[in-house]
């Protein structure tokens, strides 16, 4: 039997996920005397690779949301006051969530 079947569904689809980024860089890593090994490596870039993207995401969001809020800061900022439906649904998603 597959040791994948085993997964977790949700697990196994990230693993199938990977195996496929990495087995397009096959012609690399069946070049290495342990082709496995190589290719755990490649399937290790590729992650870091995603990561890295990742984390650049983040920091370019974070520095936007700093700018907004600075932007927002030296202006006097005053908040719309909200309608009755908007103060309803307020309260219903606010219920719904202290029930959860």
């Amino acid at each position: 039997m597959d040791w994948r079947s085993k997964l977790d569904s949700d697990v196994r689809q990230y693993l199938d996920s990977q195996i496929k980024e990495a087995f397009k860089h096959r012609a690399a890593y069946s070049q290495a005397k342990n082709k496995a090994n190589a290719q755990l490596w490649t399937a290790v870039a590729l992650l870091t690779k995603q990561n890295f993207e990742l984390v650049m995401k983040v920091n370019f969001l974070e520095r936007a949301l700093q700018d907004i809020g600075k932007e927002t800061s030296a202006k006097k900022y005053v908040r719309p006051k909200m309608t009755k439906e908007e103060e309803e649904e307020i309260k219903k998603v606010l219920n719904k969530i202290q029930k959860a």
